[in-house]
């Protein structure tokens, strides 16, 4: 149980430490983990001495039988005067304890005899023992032990089932490596926290090979389902359940859940009563009541074990009773009908069909879309729209070519059957499914020429109706055009008529907010960080009064992101993304691995490597197995970046030469981002042309007018210290907003006047956005200025300052100071190669030059920098 239950156990402990407690009553659900927690609370201290005692059935009426192997001890003589036995049992417990405190674990209370209650009264009486009684309710337990939770003399403690943190932590230590966050809150939401069925969960999915350790990161290649191990803690129910109580099961496993009146007329009051009190239904709602099985599991594995034609000849029988109404189905309930229609054989109306197979992709189940959806007959007039479901669950699975397969697969014929506003839905997912492609963007146009003839076609002779709808698919298509514009990172170019959609009084509300979600994109990119953040905000307020598709809603989630990103708000990133991460189950399945990507790139800007590193091995291990290009591409590397924060040379080019496995195609941004990482790795390792690569890029961002990315570049890259890259520094800081912009100024001001004040103010700035290796950065440029300034008590702060930012940073961040600068050529290109990693023998032979003569470079370097290990080189070059 590990640390999971800290607090609970100090809170139990506590209260067994005031004298005048007798006891805990520790409630909770069935396989929460109550005697696992007992023994947690007792097996770590040798000081007590704990005994176990659990009631069954087939002892409650047994003089005595609660205690079981304790009564072995009493002389059988004695067995005929309570006296005896109880003194008996007592004289045993404390030979066995041996002066030590004694515990009675008391589980499964509600089959405790009467006998056997008085002896363990007589025993709490005399002082021999405390109690920790363990219980799902407190009703269960004997009326005489109930009797000091009323006096206060035992305390009762609630164990509540697992959070997401608690069971991460149970797998971490389960498991013995980083458990990815699809897979724990997989394993999480399938378990319900529940310390039994999670275990036994965990178990199965490794046995299966389904719960996999990629690197050092486990991770779920799919959706789990309840197998054998899991199985096993239901069949004892299952043997000793009637017919009766058998078909009850089997309904409610098959249909999910029935009202309570259905359930009543098919099975009857006193058969569900007994039930209910067995702990095997439950009864819930207000205005409407329903009856569904307790344990979710349990529906599961019976809905397995059900014959086919025993599933027909229910479903048959419901469907009666029921009449099934989709209007008034909601969500759970129309995809288990549709569901166990499809297990059984039986027909799935293509309506149906089409509302449970778009459910399904909306919660992040293709598999269930792919295989619903291909009910619709290809002649029927909802096969294009089904189409379009498979199109996107196959999106869902990273499988693109599949996606577009799907979409090709419509005949002319059925797209001239359709209605505008069909045939622009069918050309948007077309689109969508294209532009991951190898054809991409050309593609993608090339159907949007087309589309915007046909809908110019239709504009002849239509009426007003009609040419409402062919103006909201045209901006539909629009909003595609900009898409794609997106993707070949133009932001500037499509800036203006964003704002000029999202400021117009168009009544097609869903076409603003598409644009102003899109334009604060643009703005967080081309030097309106300000004014995106601003404008995600009243985004945010009016998309809420929309009923909108969840993805569009986590689109802009992902463009907040991009917008606190570039601002420097790494923290209000990482909050952003632990909300994401406590999402569900079946999300984080197909997307926790880009979150997990996001969570440690924003921790690597921040020049956190180590708290970076182990969300983005968990996300490269997730990506692996599913991903876009996009994704996997720079997850590399930032995952290189964080290792050369490290200086682990040998994990840098391993996932640098992973970058080079991708193929593509990657949208601007995404190669943005990864280029940056991977540069800044190279750097950082003592690559002497990376600088020169960074400026070339910031360059061409900057004619772009991204100057936002070219500004991120340049900081990186003023390692080259020239006046161009100051001149480009100052630049874009004047084209930007933020805290960002005003720390290049200063940068360029102190750089000029060589004076160590601006830098100050400009770790200062970092400071206030902890952006530790920035700060660490400027206090080094500080420290060299004031050396030589000769000003020592500017050196003394800042080299103090600095010293403590050391503590957290690995290593020192690549910067330039004119002190490097007395270091001739192939000095410096030494100390590069040196603080790298490189060996001495490795540097003579990329050098051609031998192996003294390396050692005397070194030398003179360390000398002249005043530095004792290669580790410091990397900081002061």
């Amino acid at each position: 149980m590990g640390s999971a239950r800290d607090a609970e156990i100090a809170a139990l402990r506590q209260f067994l430490a005031d004298p005048d407690i007798l006891g805990v009553l520790v409630t909770g659900e069935a396989g929460v983990g109550k005697s696992a927690f007992a023994r947690a609370c007792l097996g770590q201290s040798t000081n007590n001495h704990p005994v176990y005692f659990r009631g069954e059935q087939s002892t409650k009426n047994i003089p005595y039988g609660y205690l079981g192997f304790m009564l072995a001890r009493v002389p059988p003589k004695a067995l005929d005067d309570p006296m005896c036995v109880i003194q008996g049992i007592a004289a045993a417990i404390r030979e066995d304890a041996g002066g030590k405190p004694v515990y009675l674990v008391l589980d499964n209370v509600q089959f405790m005899d009467e006998m056997s209650t008085a002896v363990i009264l007589h025993l709490v009486a005399s002082g021999t023992v405390r109690l920790i009684v363990l219980a799902t309710d407190a009703s269960l337990v004997p009326p005489d032990l109930l009797y000091f939770l009323d006096t206060g003399q035992l305390v009762q403690l609630d164990l509540d089932p697992f959070t997401l943190q608690q069971t991460k932590t149970i797998l971490h230590g389960t498991l013995g490596h980083y458990v990815g966050s699809g897979a724990a809150a997989v394993l999480y939401s399938l378990s319900r926290g529940n310390s039994r069925v999670l275990s036994a969960l965990t178990s199965e999915q490794q046995r299966t090979g389904n719960l996999v350790l990629r690197g050092e990161t486990w991770v779920l290649k799919e959706m789990p389902t309840f197998g054998g191990n899991v199985e096993d803690l239901f069949k004892a129910t299952w043997a000793r359940a009637d017919e009766a109580t058998r078909e009850v099961i089997e309904v409610l496993a098959l249909a999910r859940r029935l009202p309570l009146d259905v359930a009543m007329d098919m099975f009857g009051a006193a058969e569900l009563s007994w039930m209910e009190d067995d702990g095997l239904i439950n009864i819930e709602g207000a205005t409407q009541q329903w009856v569904a099985l307790r344990d979710h599991y349990v529906a599961d594995i019976v809905r397995r074990w059900v014959p086919a034609a025993r599933s027909r000849e229910l479903h048959a029988r419901i469907v009666r009773e029921l009449k099934p109404d989709m209007s008034a189905m909601n969500v759970d309930d129309l995809l288990a009908h549709a569901a166990w229609t499809q297990d059984c054989g039986a027909a799935l109306e293509p309506d149906t069909a089409l509302a449970a197979a778009r459910l399904a992709v909306q919660l992040y189940n293709p598999q269930f879309a792919l295989r619903t959806a291909a009910n619709i007959p290809r002649l029927d007039p909802l096969w294009v729209a089904g189409q379009e479901v498979k199109a996107a669950g196959h999106l869902l699975l990273s499988d693109a070519n599949s996606a577009v397969r799907e979409l090709r697969d419509v005949s002319s014929w059925q797209l001239d059957a359709l209605r505008p506003a069909e045939y622009v839905s069918y050309i948007v997912a077309l689109c969508d499914a294209l532009m991951p492609g190898s054809g991409g963007t050309v593609e993608v146009l090339a159907v949007l020429q087309a589309a915007k003839a046909r809908m110019a076609a239709w504009r002849t002779g239509a009426d007003a109706r009609l040419l409402e709808e062919l103006e909201r698919g045209a901006h539909r298509l629009e909003m595609v055009e900009f898409e794609v514009a997106v993707f070949l990172g133009d932001y500037a170019d499509i800036a203006a008529r964003l704002e000029e959609i999202y400021r117009s009084d168009s009544t097609d509300l869903e076409y603003r907010l598409s644009a102003g979600s899109l334009l604060a994109e643009a703005w967080a990119l081309t030097g309106r960080e300000l004014d995106a953040i601003a404008l995600i905000g009243e985004v945010s307020s009016l998309i809420g009064t929309l009923d909108c598709p969840p993805f569009r809603r986590d689109r802009l989630g992902r463009r907040e992101f991009l917008c606190r990103f570039f601002l420097g708000r790494w923290e209000e990133c990482v909050r952003m993304l632990a909300g994401v991460m406590s999402g569900p189950a079946a999300k984080l399945q197909y997307r926790g691995g880009q979150a997990e990507l996001f969570k440690g790139l924003a921790w690597a800007y921040a020049g956190r490597a180590n708290e970076a590193l182990e969300p983005l091995l968990g996300a490269v291990a997730q990506l692996e197995l599913r991903s876009g290009n996009d994704h996997l591409y720079l997850a590399y590397a930032a995952t290189a970046y964080a290792y050369a924060q490290l200086g682990d040379r040998p994990s840098v080019l391993k996932y640098l030469a992973r970058m080079g496995t991708c193929t593509g195609p990657y949208s601007w941004l995404a190669r943005s981002l990864a280029e940056n990482c991977a540069l800044m790795a190279r750097l950082w390792t003592g690559d002497p042309n990376a600088a020169a690569t960074l400026i070339r890029s910031a360059q061409v961002d900057i004619a772009r007018g991204l100057v936002v990315s070219a500004g991120i570049a340049l900081m990186g890259a003023s390692v080259a210290g020239s006046e161009e890259v100051e001149r480009l520094i100052e630049e874009t800081a004047n084209r930007r907003q933020g805290t960002l912009a005003d720390i290049g100024t200063l940068f360029v001001a102190g750089n000029r006047a060589k004076d160590p004040r601006p830098f100050l103010k400009a770790a200062d700035l970092a400071q206030s956005l902890r952006l530790d290796s920035a700060e660490a950065k400027f206090t080094a440029h500080a420290v060299e200025l004031a050396r030589q300034r000769g000003d020592r008590a500017t050196v003394r702060a800042a080299q103090h300052r600095l010293d403590t930012i050391k503590a957290i940073l690995p290593m020192r961040p690549v910067v330039h100071t004119d002190g490097s600068l007395a270091l001739t050529g192939r000095e410096r290109e030494i100390g590069l190669l040196a603080g790298g990693g490189a060996s001495n023998k490795d540097i003579a032979l990329a050098l051609d030059v031998s192996i003294r003569t390396v050692e005397g470079h070194l030398y003179q370097i360390f000398a002249k920098l005043n530095v004792k290990t290669r580790g410091e080189l990397v900081g002061r070059l």
